[in-house]
C-alpha cells in the first residue's frame, strides 16, 4: 500500500482553504494553480511524500521544488501536484492525501478542472460541482451547475467522491476548455473565479497573452474542438 505522509508532521493547517488542480482537459488546473502561486508568491509550508513519488525535481529561484508541496498565503493554502504518483497508484495516494486534509482540519478543499469545450452550449464559462456539505458563495449564486449525466473523471472526481462520503466541504470548478491543447484562458477563468470568492488580487493578463499566442500559432486546432462532443470531464 502507498503511504503519504505530510512533512512537517506537526504542520498547523487548521481552517485553512485549500485549493488545488490537476493536469486534466487542458492542464486547466494545474496552468491555475501554478499562476496563483507565481502571482501571489506564498510561503511553502510543508511537503508531501509517498512511496512512489515519480522521479522528477526542478529548480526554482535556487531552491529543490517537490513534486507536492503546500503553500499558505493568508487563509488559503494551495497544494501544487507538479507531476502524478507513478502511473497505477493515483487512486491511493490521492486516498491518502483527502485523509490527510481530514486530519489537519482544513476548513474546505477546492479542486481546479477543466470541462470539454465541446459541452458548451451559452455564453456561460465554467461549470460548478460541489458536496452536499459544501455550502455555495455568493459571489457563484448565479452560476450553473454540472449538468446531470455528465461524467467526470480523474483526480477531481476521486476527491469529490470520498470527501462526499465523508461529509467534507469541497467545491469543484471547470472552467470550458479544450482538450488538445494547453488552456491558459480557461486556467484564467478558473483565477478569476478564486479572487471573487476570496477576493484575492491576482492578474490573468499573463495567461490571456499565452492563450494568444497559441491559438495564433494553431488556429487550426479551434476549429477542430468544434466536433465529436463528449459528455466526460478529465
Amino acid at each position: 500500500m502507498i503511504s503519504a505522509k505530510l512533512f512537517p508532521e506537526d504542520l498547523d493547517v487548521n481552517g485553512l482553504s485549500l485549493i488545488t488542480g490537476f493536469h486534466g482537459i487542458g492542464s486547466t488546473g494545474f496552468l491555475a494553480l501554478n499562476h496563483l502561486i507565481n502571482t501571489l508568491k506564498p510561503d511553502r509550508i510543508g511537503v508531501f511524500e509517498t512511496d512512489y513519488l515519480s522521479p522528477v525535481s526542478s529548480i526554482n529561484s535556487g531552491k529543490i521544488i517537490t513534486p507536492f508541496e503546500i503553500y499558505k498565503k493568508d487563509n488559503i493554502a494551495f497544494l501544487r501536484v507538479a507531476v502524478p504518483p507513478l502511473q497505477g497508484n493515483e487512486i491511493v495516494f490521492l486516498r491518502n492525501v483527502c485523509e490527510i486534509i481530514l486530519e489537519k482540519n482544513f476548513k474546505e478543499l477546492i479542486l481546479l478542472g477543466g470541462l470539454d469545450a465541446q459541452l458548451k452550449k451559452d455564453d456561460s464559462n465554467f461549470r460548478y460541482v460541489k458536496t452536499s456539505s459544501y455550502k455555495l458563495p455568493e459571489s457563484l449564486s448565479d452560476s450553473k451547475p454540472l449538468e446531470d449525466e455528465r461524467i467526470i473523471i480523474g483526480p477531481v472526481a476521486q476527491m469529490l467522491n470520498f470527501m462526499e462520503v465523508r461529509n467534507f466541504p469541497t467545491l469543484g470548478l471547470l472552467p470550458f476548455a479544450t482538450s488538445i491543447r494547453l488552456d491558459p484562458r480557461a486556467a484564467s477563468e478558473a483565477v478569476k473565479i478564486l479572487s471573487n470568492i476570496f477576493n484575492l488580487d491576482v492578474e490573468v493578463d499573463t495567461l490571456v497573452e499565452q492563450a494568444l499566442e497559441l491559438e495564433n500559432d494553431q488556429p487550426e486546432l479551434l476549429d477542430n474542438t468544434k466536433s465529436s462532443p463528449s459528455n466526460i470531464y478529465s
